[in-house]
């Protein structure tokens, strides 16, 4: 219900638009990005626990 709370008190109120494919597309890029990053990390801090498990 908060959510509906905040809607309510937008000065212009919102607006609804059509599906983006584009924007939707960039969307998962970047999250997929990001998850491999955090793997990077993770096997620089700790390269023989990646290789236990087995993550290529």
């Amino acid at each position: 219900m908060d959510k509906l709370a905040w809607c309510k008190k937008q000065r212009n109120g919102l607006e609804l638009i059509e599906p983006n494919l584009n924007l939707s597309q960039e969307y998962i890029e970047k999250a997929e990005n990001a998850l491999r990053a955090v793997k990077v990390l993770e096997e620089s801090k700790n390269p023989n626990r990646s290789k236990l498990r087995g993550i290529q």
